[in-house]
């Protein structure tokens, strides 16, 4: 099944996205194509992907956003380079070798991807940091 022909409308966003990721996205032309409001789409999404953005503060955040904040913890950073579409298979290391070689558990905390301005969201190549809570 491909995300195109679901049901799902989270589904329906992120095959809008992927196949979408060189042009200039906007947050109705997902929502269109989702077939859920701006509103509804802001709230399904990073439920559902874990997505989200850091700020410095939560004080002018529209409602239509939910928040996490994610408290100080210790982390394995792990670097993914190359197109994103390969992503899964550096995920795959990290539990096969990477957390292994350095003789650690991981925790019951938040672990997360940082794409920065090494990462271009144009072609989907470059590099994405893989943080990794430590037990």
């Amino acid at each position: 099944m491909t995300f195109e022909t679901t049901a799902d409308p989270v589904g329906k966003a992120l095959w809008y996205i992927e196949t979408h990721f060189a042009s200039e996205l906007t947050l109705d032309d997902i929502a269109g194509a989702s077939d859920l409001s701006r509103y509804h789409l802001s709230r399904a999404f990073p439920e559902v992907t874990g997505s989200g953005v850091e700020v410095a503060s939560f004080d002018n955040i529209s409602d239509e956003f939910a928040t996490l904040r994610i408290p100080q913890h210790r982390y394995a950073v792990f670097t993914h380079k190359g197109h994103i579409s390969t992503i899964q298979a550096t995920w795959g290391a990290i539990f096969r070798t990477g957390l292994p070689e350095l003789g650690a558990q991981v925790a019951d905390a938040a672990d997360f991807e940082k794409y920065d301005e090494r990462f271009d969201p144009r072609s989907g190549s470059g590099i994405v940091e893989i943080w990794m809570p430590l037990a």
